[in-house]
């Protein structure tokens, strides 16, 4: 999700390049929720990006149109 390692960084340098982003994430306890939301304090402050936390195991959003799908959602571990 957006709040992983990966996915905040996938996130930024989208943004740095003019786009809109509109992240997910879960927030699952695998890791420290206050680690994962440290990684998006700096996208919550641009106006182009949108939060929503979200399992997608559950299901997910219709996007507003979009041009572009990343799919970084994973849990560490699972065998």
């Amino acid at each position: 999700g957006v709040a992983g390692f990966i996915g905040s960084h996938v996130a930024h340098a989208l943004l740095s390049r003019g786009f809109l982003v509109w992240g997910i994430d879960c927030l699952t306890p695998y890791y420290a929720k206050a680690f994962k939301k440290s990684n998006l304090v700096s996208l919550l402050s641009d106006t182009r990006f949108r939060f929503t936390e979200l399992d997608l195991s559950v299901g997910v959003l219709p996007p507003d149109p979009a041009d572009y799908v990343f799919h970084l959602a994973a849990q560490p571990g699972v065998r």
